[in-house]
């Protein structure tokens, strides 16, 4: 075998396990991994900002935070906040630690936990790409944990009916994505 035939057998080999990985965690949670669009981390990290003090010392948690990227954004615009991203799908896991140890950020962790049984008590702000089906399984342990006061902003998804958002914010307008901003009562 040549070295070509080598890296072309070990390219195809690579997509199989990116594509399986994606297609295996997409089932298995029921949510494929999704990253945030810049602009949707820009609206984000200006309500954040609207919220709180770029100096504050809050806690924001991002359940299914893909690689990260909206974490480390948030880690690197509040250096005060601990961020905490929650990840199972193994690829998109490991590609946001390496991706973090690089950006030197000390504020923001990720750990291959399930959000279901991660405590979200202390978080003072929620962000969320998840799709309406996880969001609605998800909207009970939000109810029990989350202390009056807590932030959720949701990048695209509403949550179910009886949350009503303190303010919608337009995001992408040619797929009439919006945040959806809540405020736990």
């Amino acid at each position: 075998m040549t070295l070509p035939d080598i890296l072309a057998i070990s390219a195809i080999v690579l997509i199989l396990v990116f594509f399986f990985n994606f297609d295996y965690h997409a089932r298995k949670f029921g949510v494929s991994t999704s990253h945030s669009s810049r602009i949707a981390c820009r609206v984000i990290l200006q309500e954040i900002e609207n919220l709180f003090p770029r100096d504050a010392k809050i806690i924001i948690t991002d359940p299914g935070c893909g690689s990260g990227g909206l974490a480390r954004a948030i880690a690197r615009h509040f250096p005060n906040a601990q961020v905490t991203g929650l990840e199972l799908s193994p690829l998109p896991y490991w590609t946001g630690r390496v991706r973090l140890a690089l950006s030197g950020l000390r504020n923001a962790h990720l750990l291959s936990q399930d959000f279901f049984a991660y405590d979200l008590s202390a978080s003072d702000i929620v962000v969320t790409f998840l799709p309406a089906p996880v969001l609605a399984r998800l909207e009970p342990k939000l109810k029990k944990e989350m202390k009056p006061g807590t932030i959720l902003l949701s990048n695209a998804f509403r949550m179910p009916e009886g949350w009503t958002p303190y303010k919608t914010l337009p995001l992408e307008k040619i797929l009439k994505r919006q945040l959806y901003c809540y405020r736990i009562t």
